[in-house]
């Protein structure tokens, strides 16, 4: 399998939002005869992440020290996070009352809760899961050494341009991997367990998190419509416990790149 370098020194000088568009996911997808998105029945939108490596964490609080990871193998990661449609599509129920609206953001929705529905979206997103935290962060950097957007109003909601109101998703502009919302709008569960002192022993390659924690601390990034532009750093460690629901507090969706999804491609049904 060929990895991709996505390269922090040629990248650095460019804001998140400035990255061209033909870049690492454009030529990994012609290398690896991988559709560069992909839709499934439902609608749901995903974007191919071709593996590579990059310089996760910084010099902050949260997220020193700054060290080396790998992500050795594609996976495919949702362009928006997932909506209130979708999940009521995925699960027969209305979830929240919180910021409504069909293409809003799901919320108040705990980790606990989210298990569920993910066995049910198997037949249609086989594989379907939360991205690892350094998933998360690699496909939010999409190639950039710089923690915010050279212009972070063009890209996210924060407190400081979203009235205080989760937006609907998909209104801002993508990263270089055609990912909306990294920043801002709604916290993204991530499949880790947290602990503030990870980053000093986690593995380079494929890092997944903790085993266990004492208090069920789990990842959460990105920051929110209710946060600050600072908690919107896309270094920025946060966490939640697994069964504690929050208004800002969503999901996007990831899935690995199988044989048998290799084998939907070769013999796509009417729907994709």
């Amino acid at each position: 399998m060929k990895t991709f370098l996505l390269s922090i020194i040629l990248l650095s000088g460019l804001g998140i939002s400035s990255a061209r568009a033909d870049g690492p996911a454009s030529a990994y997808a012609q290398s690896s005869g991988l559709p560069e998105k992909w839709t499934a029945p439902d609608g749901m939108v995903f974007a191919l992440i071709p593996p590579g490596t990059f310089t996760m964490g910084g010099q902050g609080a949260s997220d020193a020290p700054a060290h080396p990871v790998t992500i050795s193998k594609p996976f495919y990661l949702a362009t928006t996070e997932m909506t209130q449609s979708q999940w009521r599509r995925a699960t027969g129920k209305i979830h929240s009352t919180y910021f409504p609206g069909d293409d809003h953001p799901i919320n108040c929705v705990t980790q606990v809760q989210i298990v569920p529905m993910l066995k049910a979206l198997q037949n249609e997103i086989p594989g379907a899961r939360l991205p690892t935290e350094a998933e998360w962060e690699y496909a939010a950097r999409a190639g950039s050494a710089t923690g915010q957007a050279a212009d972070l109003n063009a890209m996210a909601w924060t407190a400081s341009n979203s009235n205080n109101t989760v937006q609907a998703v998909g209104k801002k502009s993508p990263n270089a991997f055609g990912l909306y919302d990294m920043q801002g709008n709604v916290w993204e569960w991530c499949s880790d367990f947290y602990d503030p002192e990870y980053y000093l022993r986690a593995p380079e390659r494929d890092p997944a998190g903790p085993q266990k924690s004492l208090y069920r601390y789990v990842v959460i990034r990105g920051g929110s419509a209710l946060f600050g532009d600072e908690a919107s750093d896309i270094g920025n460690r946060a966490f939640s416990q697994a069964g504690r629901p929050r208004p800002d507090l969503g999901l996007r969706l990831a899935f690995d790149v199988t044989d048998a999804f290799r084998q939907t491609l070769a013999s796509p049904s009417p729907a994709r």
